[in-house]
């Protein structure tokens, strides 16, 4: 470390706000989202899922105003043994996130003129600050909180500003990269989404073909029909011929389904098509190696030396995060708290992943204190079911886009590591610039 760095502590340095307790009923379905410890993520904020105020509730809110690059600290939490959710974690406003508010039990730091803002984020993501702060922390067994003294007088040596500017560029690159990937992915992700959406749920290929040959468009189709003329305009066909000519020319209505359905196509049950199985128990202390990941309802929860479901893996969360579908390009462990394809009957597994998303498996749940989805439940709901060549040429176009994905999250996994070997490094003067 350089004599040009000073011993220091937080809070000459900063300035804040605390989060605001609002209120149920200032809530509503759309408008100015609300920022809770819950929506952060490993180090940033994930709005997907939030709540919302109105236009006139934020009026008198403006100090809770979120802007770019700000940095958020939990300061109610979990202890070091579920890091997901630990007292004192550590996130930055992602670029995009406008006009958002900040929720109870968290801070908002501004750097004042002597830090930069960057560098203070990656200053309070070292472990030397997670420890620190847990140390401080008081509650009970299942849930910790810390003070504003306790986050302030974090002690800490400060380089040059310039140095800071050179430190926070490094990581940030790193960092801007990694979002790159993510950003890619998400994109690509709704592609594959949209793709689905307009050959087996808005069925354009088959609206298109019935216009060409004119074919008679039931009138609850005729807004989607008059869509599609107007963006095809004399190109009747937005498919190789090849592909347009499998799907049929015509809709029969369908009873079961209450709805309008491609000719010829078969309406069954779901466990027609694939096989639910219940996961298998693995406790976190069981868990060894780091060949497989074990999918949990929630996503990833470690890793195990042996494997319960080969690539590919559909999961969907069987208790707790229940109905939302995971896949997985890899042999996977299916924690108990899954439910997993384990036979796909002939489908293809990529047009059943996205099948299964357009269900609302969620709401099919059952249980009051855990909400919990069982498989019996969900093998009779019925579909319409494309033919398997679709199915194939879905998944040829598909395969691409997850390939690709899977390529950025292998690079992803490299710049993170890069990083977090960086940042202790650069952080406490290890390495000079």
């Amino acid at each position: 470390m350089s004599s040009e760095w000073v011993k220091t502590k937080l809070k000459s340095h900063i300035e804040y706000n605390k989060g605001f307790a609002f209120k149920s009923k200032d809530f509503v379905d759309e408008g100015y989202p609300v920022v809770k410890v819950k929506n952060f993520t490993s180090d940033s904020v994930d709005i997907t899922e939030c709540q919302y105020l109105d236009s006139e509730s934020v009026k008198v809110y403006d100090k809770y105003l979120l802007n770019e690059d700000d940095v958020l600290i939990a300061t109610v939490g979990s202890w070091l043994t579920n890091p997901n959710s630990v007292v004192g974690k550590t996130v930055k406003v992602p670029k995009g996130l406008d006009n958002a508010y900040l929720n109870q039990n968290a801070v908002r730091l501004k750097a004042k003129e002597t830090i930069d803002q960057r560098f203070l984020f990656y200053l309070l993501k070292h472990d030397k600050f997670k420890y620190y702060i847990v140390g401080t922390a008081q509650g009970s067994a299942n849930q910790a909180s810390i003070t504003l003294n306790d986050i302030f007088n974090y002690e800490f040596p400060l380089p040059p500003f310039s140095e800071q500017k050179r430190i926070a560029k490094i990581l940030g690159d790193l960092d801007d990269k990694i979002e790159l990937n993510r950003q890619t992915n998400k994109t690509l992700e709704e592609m594959a989404q949209a793709l689905f959406q307009s050959w087996f749920v808005d069925f354009d290929p088959v609206i298109d073909n019935a216009l060409k040959a004119g074919n008679s468009i039931p009138e609850a189709l005729q807004q989607k029909a008059e869509k599609r003329k107007a963006l095809l305009g004399n190109n009747p066909h937005a498919l190789p011929e090849t592909i347009q000519s499998l799907f049929p020319s015509a809709f029969v209505w369908n009873e079961v389904l209450g709805k309008w359905v491609p000719e010829g196509w078969e309406v069954n049950d779901l466990g027609d098509n694939l096989n639910f199985r219940r996961g298998h128990d693995l406790a976190k202390t069981k868990m060894t190696g780091n060949d497989y990941p074990v999918m949990g309802s929630n996503g990833v929860i470690g890793y195990h030396k042996e494997f319960t479901t080969s690539n590919p893996c559909i999961t969907i969360g069987r208790s707790g995060n229940v109905g939302k579908p995971k896949l997985t390009l890899e042999n996977t462990w299916a924690h108990n708290t899954t439910l997993y394809i384990d036979n796909f009957k002939g489908s293809d597994p990529f047009y059943i992943f996205y099948l299964i998303q357009t269900l609302n498996l969620s709401n099919y749940r059952g249980g009051s204190a855990v909400p919990t989805l069982n498989r019996n439940h969900i093998h009779p709901i019925k579909v319409c079911s494309a033919p398997n060549e679709l199915q194939l040429i879905l998944s040829q176009h598909i395969s691409k886009y997850h390939d690709k994905i899977e390529s950025n999250k292998v690079d992803n996994i490299t710049l993170e590591g890069l990083r977090d070997s960086l940042l202790p490094k650069l952080i406490s003067g290890r390495i000079l610039l």
